[in-house]
């Protein structure tokens, strides 16, 4: 499994953006350009037979899952931090 992390850029609306993969970490302009080589590299990801979870964090702090096509994952309840999701 391989999970795609997007934090939130709290320091301020210019970001820098990240994804972090595994550890690598690759930086954006813009949380839009973010999202897309996230959902870029999932479907990638997902198309060599991998299960892939994009984990972005949202402007309130909390974590939400999403499949490789950026739908909210009904399989992963906890995300990779261990707290629940949702609710």
């Amino acid at each position: 499994m391989v999970i795609l992390d997007l934090p939130f850029a709290h320091a301020g609306e210019g970001g820098p953006w990240y994804v972090i993969e595994q550890g690598s970490v690759t930086e954006f302009e813009t949380r839009f350009l973010a999202l897309s080589f996230a959902n870029a590299r999932a479907l990638q990801l997902a198309r060599s037979g991998l299960k892939v979870l994009v984990n972005v964090e949202g402007e309130d702090g909390v974590w939400r899952l999403f499949d490789e096509h950026l739908k909210a994952s009904l399989d992963a309840g906890v995300n990779r931090a261990g707290f629940r999701q949702g609710g």
